[in-house]
């Protein structure tokens, strides 16, 4: 849809300084665009990571060094593909049209989910089991629905499945002495059944807290696309007030972000 506005001249907003703002059919086919290119990259970007990942046995050895390996070398596309979007695709929207680097990108799409599909047959997936926001919803119920409880002296007391009943596809987790407050999901009061929002097992509690200790590094990682917005977005504009040649080449203002891009392609092959 973004590709189509672009290219029909009777879609385009007004010229700058004609009209304050878009609006009817143009304003809405605009928005829309934008909402359902949201949706499309949020799928590809939460779906295309995991999919490579379940690729690899996580259990054996030599698949967990592959799956290191892999989030790395993914990473390394997705830069060079960056790179060759702020360079190529900005010279032909430069020099040819404006649509033109909307319609490559929506070609590349299109090529690429039919490699994606293409490879379909081949993919190993992992059995669907239970929704990890539901587990996550459950123990934190539950523990503060116990919250006036004691939490017993003996992890052994807090209810947990047999090996022989459990899943196969689900790993044991070792209890864990941390965030102990969430230790109060997992008990079972005598004569009690076990039932999901009744009581939690151990492994349920200790996925909770393996997730509570990554908050962290989720908190880095919105500070660290906090700086890169700034960098794509205020370098650019930096840019058009600047000599934009470098001997006699003209550099692209819209091009600008390449260098981190350039850097970060040479720093991950040596990282891995």
């Amino acid at each position: 849809m973004v590709t189509i506005q672009a290219y029909d001249k009777s879609l385009h907003p007004d010229p700058c300084g004609k009209s304050s703002c878009v609006k009817g059919v143009k304003a809405a086919m605009f928005y829309a665009s934008l909402c359902l290119l949201v949706v499309g990259s949020s799928g590809v970007k939460g779906s295309l990571p995991a999919l490579g990942a379940d690729q690899f046995d996580r259990n054996d050895q030599k698949g967990e060094k592959l799956l290191a390996s892999y989030f790395n070398w993914y990473l390394l596309s997705t830069t060079i593909g960056s790179m060759v979007g702020v360079t190529v695709v900005v010279w032909v929207s430069m020099n040819r049209d404006w649509y033109w680097g909307f319609l490559i990108g929506t070609v590349t799409a299109v090529v690429g989910f039919i490699f994606l599909a293409i490879g379909n047959p081949f993919y190993c997936f992992q059995p669907l089991g239970s929704s990890p926001i539901v587990k996550i919803a459950q123990v934190i119920v539950v523990a503060i629905r116990n919250r006036r409880l004691s939490i017993p002296t003996s992890p052994d007391e807090l209810y947990e499945i047999d090996d022989e009943d459990r899943d196969p596809s689900e790993e044991k987790v070792p209890y864990t002495s941390q965030f102990r407050s969430l230790d109060k999901a997992a008990i079972l009061l005598e004569g009690m059944t076990p039932k999901p929002w009744k009581a939690c097992t151990v492994t349920q509690v200790e996925e909770v807290k393996i997730l509570t200790r990554m908050l962290p590094i989720v908190g880095s990682t919105i500070i660290l696309n906090t700086c890169m917005a700034q960098l794509q977005t205020f370098s650019v504009h930096q840019g058009y007030f600047m000599d934009p040649y470098i001997c006699s080449f003209k550099f692209p203002t819209s091009s600008i972000p390449v260098i981190p891009l350039f850097f970060m392609s040479l720093l991950i092959p040596i990282y891995e």
